[in-house]
């Protein structure tokens, strides 16, 4: 039986300290992957007019949404429709208070033109006899959107 030398033990550490930095890198991907494909929040901030909408938000899970209106008044609703779009998603997002009394229902839509562009696109509707009609354009606006 041989004994251990020095060269040894410095073999063993190299195998050691490359064991403990493949944890750390497959630890470092999966943990970077699942955060990824659970990206269950987005906030957009809106660039528009004195009218246009400050921010919208949306989380993929609860399907709730927020809006900051343009006198910065935050107002709730709902993830409505999700699908893919360019290199990202097209989501629409209704808002029962907003616009009232004028319009029943807002609602957006937001969308990816590339990989860091989007829109956002908004219209009213109007309830008469039980119908939803569309009432009035709520703008189209550019917007930079980040999930979380």
């Amino acid at each position: 039986m041989r004994s251990i030398g020095k060269s040894d033990l410095t073999a063993l550490s190299s195998l050691v300290y490359r064991a403990d930095y493949m944890q750390l890198l497959l630890f470092l991907v999966v943990t970077c992957l699942s955060f990824s494909a659970s990206a269950a929040s987005t906030i957009c901030t809106i660039k528009g007019d004195g009218i246009a909408p400050k921010a919208i938000s949306w989380d993929m899970d609860s399907k709730k949404a927020k809006i900051k209106d343009f006198v910065g008044k935050e107002h709730e609703g709902r993830v409505t429709l999700v699908r893919p779009h360019n290199e990202g998603l097209k989501v629409n997002l209704v808002f029962e208070d907003l616009g009232k009394p004028f319009q029943d229902k807002t609602e957006y839509i937001v969308f990816s033109i590339s990989a860091d562009e989007h829109r956002v696109v908004g219209v009213g509707y109007k309830s008469i006899s039980g119908v939803m009609h569309l009432d009035l354009s709520k703008g189209n606006y550019e917007a930079r959107c980040v999930s979380l």
